[in-house]
């Protein structure tokens, strides 16, 4: 039995540059498939109209990208989220001001200035 993770649905039906065309521009979020795509459908800009036809017919529908490709872009998503929660208290501004201007949690400025 083999421990390597599944793709994500979609990302079996995309070539490699098309996935991470994607995620470039979608990571984190929720996009839909339409079973009967069009050229000018958002998503066939992105990855092609003609793997948007090869998705609406595998897997047409809702679905939640990850939020990031590997976990390496994980780790460097959150050195980057925390040089940058520095970088923001710094010049003054509150945990909750940080938080809003970042879209994450309250939580997450604590830990990023704690862990410094």
């Amino acid at each position: 039995m083999s421990s390597r993770p599944r793709p994500h649905p979609v990302q079996e039906w995309l070539t490699e540059d098309q996935w991470n065309a994607l995620l470039a521009a979608r990571a984190g979020r929720r996009i839909y498939i339409p079973a009967h795509p069009t050229p000018e459908h958002p998503l066939a800009r992105i990855v092609g109209y003609r793997a948007l036809e090869k998705l609406a017919f595998y897997c047409p529908g809702h679905h939640d990208l990850p939020k990031y490709r590997s976990a390496w872009d994980r780790l460097r998503y959150w050195d980057g989220i925390k040089a940058e929660i520095r970088r923001l208290a710094t010049q003054g501004m509150t945990r909750e001001q940080i938080a809003s201007k970042l879209k994450v949690s309250t939580k997450t400025v604590y830990r990023a200035l704690r862990s410094h």
